[in-house]
């Protein structure tokens, strides 16, 4: 019977072609100004940093390398905060998102239209129905 010690364990390294993608925190907040706004901008960036580093320090990619987390510049509370997130994940490579609010906020503004992208190229390959009137992606019609 072998001894534990005779097995030889390589070290985490990227075996994949390209950078392992990031995880991407969004810090979301009510836009709302006068009070309301200033009052939750440091308490959710908090949040959101304390997000980043519980999953810097737990998970792993399969290879054995740490996860890094991206977090958004600023807070989350209109469509050009979003926009301003979702260019920055897109140049750090962020495969996934994972919004942190400690509040009530208007999500059509706040969302991560990312997943717009997604949505199309998802009905593209044959699930039930798609999502557009005509999807440019295949060509057919929506159900």
């Amino acid at each position: 019977m072998l001894k534990e010690n005779h097995f030889v364990l390589n070290p985490p390294s990227n075996r994949l072609i390209g950078e392992l993608p990031k995880i991407g925190i969004r810090p979301v907040i009510d836009g709302r100004r006068h009070g309301i706004r200033e009052s939750l901008e440091s308490p959710t960036l908090a949040m959101a940093e304390q997000v980043a580093k519980l999953l810097t320090s737990n998970l792993r990619h399969a290879c054995g390398l740490p996860v890094e987390c991206v977090v958004s510049d600023t807070c989350i509370g209109g469509v050009a905060e979003a926009a301003q997130a979702a260019d920055k994940f897109s140049r750090e490579r962020v495969g996934v998102s994972i919004t942190v609010t400690p509040c009530w906020c208007y999500g059509s503004e706040t969302m991560s239209h990312g997943d717009l992208r997604f949505a199309r190229t998802a009905a593209c390959r044959g699930w039930p129905t798609c999502l557009r009137d005509s999807c440019r992606g295949c060509g057919k019609a929506g159900a």
